[in-house]
């Protein structure tokens, strides 16, 4: 019918009467044409011929998105106008929907000029004539508003309906159809939409119904993904998910339920399993005696120091665990057997294991006992962890003191002996010179008078100098010079672990007892050494001394011995001479005698 229309269509719109007449007229003429034989016949090239002359002077196809088009075949002219409204016929006739591939077999019409005419009908989904260009496709508002009514429908059937399910009924974006069922809600649609989820207060109702039961049976933490999935009934989606912990959150703002629900995990802990892990935990500290704040912290108490501390005020709050008063017994303990028995003892070692080294640290300072015992004299703490029985440091004192005496006995008998070997050294070297000088003395005895006296005088100072030198060696190899050097740190723990060999694994990993012990005696080692020493060089001191005096005594002795042995070798020769009568004879018998006398002396010597 559309296409039998086109040709007396095309003839009107070319028609351009110059007489002014009536419409009555007009129709009477066209009845009377219409009726009347025509004559003469037009071919098709007249026609053509005269279709594309009326083109030529404007008066066919010269109005804007108005031109005249052929058809596919050829044999039909079209303007674009009775194109669009073909189109929307079409897109009506098919149910408000149409590809516009599809349009070229339907309208004879090339596809260039129906993707132009349908951009024009749906000018660009702005118009209001209610058909709309998507992805290739023109679908019209009632296409829309039926969609509508089966989502509805099917809504109100099953309670919910995903926005993705009708995308892919449909063949649909996701966005089209959120966007049309946005505009519906409350109209077309009696539901609400949320996170892709189109859903009706029943529904949710429905959903409320199963969460609250199944929560308020859980008696543990358990996901709420994981109880949904089991439930009859219950989509278990993505959708569903996202609108559970809108009704968990209402649920617990009503008070039908009771407990935390972690939305990141979805992970619902009931109250009831709260409180019966936190009488689980009271009920191991008052066991134990301890409990640690990190499991404390895993039941969510934020602060369990603050907690504990309101319902044990008389107990005690550490770093990471908090003890009772009953803990401090085993440490008394510890401390008094470390007193009995002249010992020390490692506090760690009487604690639990969860107590860290700060957490025994802690318990010392707090420990009376171990306060009173240090206040006392009768022990100390060292390591931060260990307390050390006063007599335990007297025995290691003693042992320090017979090293140190021994390393400063060996350390002078070493430094005598250095110095006799450069005693010797130097003997041998002053014979040397001496032996240099006697030979220079002899060869200078020949014309040292007659070069003058400067030489002997320059000589003369260079002996007093070489004495000098000779004196200040023999200062510094005193025993005043002896260098001091006290005893290390690390000989100290040789000492101390000759004492106890447990000492270096006691204590903490950063600082063992041994080294705590070698660091309190390291002064008190010093000075030992320092007496040591001073002690060794009076002892040294007095022997030469007395050495002095015996042989100061001896060279008395012999020398007035001498010197009485010279008298008597005397006065033997005088009575000799005065029995002589000869002069001559008693001259040479003088000579022999002065002789006699000097080998006599010389034997005495």
């Amino acid at each position: 019918g559309g296409r039998g229309g086109r040709e007396a269509g095309m003839g009107a719109d070319g028609m351009d009467g110059d007489d002014d007449l009536s419409l009555e007229q007009l129709m009477s003429a066209l009845t009377t044409a219409q009726e009347a034989k025509s004559t003469a016949k037009l071919s098709e090239r007249n026609v053509v011929e005269l279709v594309s002359k009326l083109k030529e002077k404007g008066l066919v196809g010269g109005q804007e998105n108005n031109a005249l088009l052929h058809t596919v075949t050829g044999r039909q002219y079209i303007t674009e106008a009775k194109l669009r409204k073909e189109i929307e016929e079409t897109v009506d006739s098919s149910g408000g929907r149409i590809s516009i591939a599809e349009l070229p077999p339907v309208l004879d019409v090339d596809l260039i000029h129906c993707e132009k005419a349908a951009k024009i009908v749906a000018g660009d989904g702005k118009s209001g004539n209610g058909v709309t260009l998507v992805s290739g496709e023109l679908l019209t508002q009632k296409y829309f508003d039926d969609i509508s009514l089966e989502l509805n429908e099917a809504l109100q059937q099953k309670g919910q309906v995903l926005v993705g399910d009708a995308a892919k009924q449909y063949d649909l974006s996701p966005q089209l159809i959120t966007s049309m069922i946005e505009e519906r809600i409350g109209k077309d649609i009696q539901g609400c939409l949320h996170a892709g989820l189109v859903y009706t207060a029943a529904y949710v109702a429905r959903i409320k119904s199963i969460v609250r039961g199944a929560l308020r049976a859980a008696s543990q933490p358990v996901s709420v993904k994981s109880v949904l999935s089991r439930m009859s009934g219950v989509t278990h989606n993505s959708a569903v998910s996202a609108l559970v912990p809108n009704v968990i959150d209402e649920l617990l703002l009503e008070g039908h339920i009771k407990g935390v629900f972690q939305k990141g995990s979805s992970v619902w802990t009931p109250d009831l399993y709260a409180k019966v892990q936190e009488d689980s935990a009271l009920s191991f500290f008052k066991s134990n005696g301890y409990i640690e704040f990190a499991q404390l912290k895993k039941l969510g108490i934020s602060k369990p120091a603050q907690y504990l501390a309101q319902r044990f005020p008389e107990d005690h709050s550490l770093d990471t665990v908090f003890a009772s008063n009953d803990t401090l017994h085993s440490v008394n303990a510890a401390v008094d057997d470390a007193i009995a028995s002249a010992g020390y003892v490692d506090l760690s070692h009487h604690l639990p294991s969860p107590f860290t080294c700060a957490d025994v640290q802690k318990v010392v300072n707090i420990s009376n006992k171990v306060k009173s015992s240090v206040e006392g004299g009768l022990g100390l703490v060292m390591a931060e962890t260990c307390f050390v029985s006063r007599a335990f440091v007297d025995k290691c004192k003693d042992a320090l003191r017979s090293k140190v005496k021994e390393r400063a006995e060996k350390m002078l008998a070493e430094e005598a002996s250095r110095k006799s070997q450069r005693k010797m050294l130097m003997l041998e070297t002053g014979n040397s010179k001496a032996t240099t000088s006697t030979s220079a003395d002899a060869d200078d005895a020949a014309g040292g008078k007659q070069k003058g006296g400067k030489r002997g005088g320059k000589k003369g100072k260079k002996q007093a100098k070489d004495a000098a030198a000779s004196s200040s060696a023999s200062t510094d190899a005193s025993p005043a010079g002896v260098k001091d050097v006290p005893p290390s740190k690390r000989e100290l723990e040789q000492y101390l672990n000759i004492v106890d060999r447990e000492l270096e694994d006691t204590g903490p990993d950063e600082s063992s007892l041994l080294q705590a012990l070698s660091s309190h005696l390291v002064h008190f080692a010093h000075k030992e050494h320092s007496e040591s020493v001073k002690q060794g060089m009076r002892h040294e001191a007095d022997q030469r001394k007395n050495m002095c005096e015996k042989l100061t005594q001896l060279v008395a002795q012999n020398g007035a011995r001498l010197v009485l042995f010279k008298k008597g070798i005397d006065s033997v020769l005088e009575r000799d001479s005065s029995t002589e009568d000869d002069g001559e004879e008693s001259a040479d018998d003088g000579v022999n005698r002065d002789d006699l006398r000097v080998q006599l002396q010389r034997h005495l010597v």
